[in-house]
């Protein structure tokens, strides 16, 4: 068993040196890109007051505010653990090309729907798709990355969930929100042809005894002169058919080494999504009315947008040097102080202070953007060992949509009404 393992980390420390084509980095890149949609479909919840106002082809309600900012909530929570289960059977990459093909579409139709539940109809669907980019993206990319950047790529996804909410606030701040929706529509044409250039994954190849296609899916990532054996023996090596059997993750998770990371990082999560995410990004634009901040509400959110993508830029590059620990436990502090000066500030209404509330509420972004709200999924993969990582994934996935959810209604009832 021990020449077992020495072969084992040997083969590993092998593929550790092998150099990263630009094939394959295009393809982790491409891969990355993804959850652009994720930031954009939360993001265009700042196109809600002008689609208030404007009157012309239906009329939105409060009510239809409330469900139109969750709804991508709602529908998650069903389809998420259902994208990794789909994942299994079809492959991740080809799902991930499924969900994008319809997205580019669906923005146009929700820009020029004459009808208000055809509005319902394509949030749900969306919806669907950023389920299956949250399942899938982060695991495909560390099984596409090479070792050398893997902890840098693994940041890649959150970068450009946060580049996209920042673009949707601009649009949202520019252009009439029907216009803001069809131009949303622009960064995923050309995204559903690059996914025809990335390879499936050669894990999940070997995972179903398809050796060859495997081999073929490392040439296309490596190059075709590429010498593949040593990548391919370190995969087989390191991937066994359990992996992908949900029941016995289920029954590694018994174990008592198992059990208590999945109840920590479950209850870290909960607690995340309590702490007002949901609606401070969810009603950005109504927040700042009803704080009755002296500069333009939508301006406002532009701010917003920027804070959340520096932060989090800044959380890729100081995170190995300074720890997670330390990090997570800065931000959730400064996180709580900065949401409880700006709700007394909000409360005891004082005069001359909405500067207060701006301040507060860019310090609990910036500070959630760089610990809160990355470390999490990076203690999921760290805290949890390999073979039970995806049940507590899914439950973990249920979670974090669940419980914004509770608060989003009463929160929209709150900014939105006129």
């Amino acid at each position: 068993m021990d020449t077992c393992g020495g072969e084992t980390k040997e083969k590993v420390k092998d593929t550790a040196r092998t150099p990263a084509g630009p094939r394959q980095i295009l393809c982790v890149l491409i891969v990355a890109c993804l959850p652009t949609l994720n930031g954009m479909i939360s993001g265009w919840t700042a196109v809600l007051p002008k689609l208030q106002e404007d009157t012309t082809r239906f009329t939105v309600t409060v009510q239809d505010v409330t469900w139109l900012a969750s709804l991508n909530l709602v529908v998650s929570i069903g389809a998420s653990p259902l994208a990794g289960t789909l994942g299994e059977h079809v492959g991740p990459c080809r799902l991930l090309f499924l969900a994008m093909c319809p997205v580019p579409g669906l923005w146009f139709i929700q820009a020029y729907t004459p009808w208000v539940p055809l509005l319902y109809v394509c949030r749900a669907a969306l919806a669907v798709s950023t389920s299956v980019f949250s399942t899938i993206v982060q695991p495909l990319i560390a099984e596409l990355s090479p070792v050398k950047i893997r902890g840098l790529a693994g940041t890649l996804p959150a970068v450009m969930a946060c580049a996209g909410m920042l673009l949707s606030y601009v649009l949202a701040y520019l252009l009439p929100w029907d216009v803001a929706t069809a131009v949303s529509a622009a960064p995923f044409m050309p995204l559903v042809l690059l996914m025809l250039l990335v390879p499936e994954s050669p894990y999940w190849l070997v995972r179903k005894k398809r050796i060859d296609a495997a081999e073929r899916s490392l040439r296309v990532l490596l190059g075709h002169t590429a010498d593949v054996t040593k990548e391919l023996d370190a995969i087989r090596s390191t991937t066994t058919l359990k992996q992908a059997n949900v029941m016995n993750q289920l029954q590694e998770l018994r174990r008592g080494r198992n059990i208590r990371p999945v109840v920590l990082i479950t209850a870290l999560f909960i607690l995340r999504e309590l702490g007002g995410k949901a609606p401070v990004f969810s009603y950005t634009v109504y927040m700042f009315r009803s704080a009755e901040v002296e500069l333009d509400a939508f301006y406002c959110t532009v701010f917003v947008g920027l804070t959340r993508f520096g932060g989090t830029l800044m959380s890729a590059f100081i995170l190995d040097c300074l720890g997670r620990k330390p990090v997570l436990v800065t931000s959730a502090v400064i996180s709580a102080l900065a949401l409880a000066v700006a709700g007394i500030t909000v409360f005891l209404e004082v005069e001359g202070a909405s500067w207060v509330t701006l301040v507060s509420m860019l310090a609990y972004v910036g500070a959630h953007a760089i610990g809160v709200g990355p470390i999490p999924w990076g203690y999921l993969g760290e805290l949890l060992p390999t073979p039970s990582v995806g049940a507590p994934l899914s439950l973990t996935e249920r979670d974090l949509l669940v419980s914004p959810k509770a608060s989003a209604p009463s929160s929209a009832r709150h900014y939105a009404a006129p």
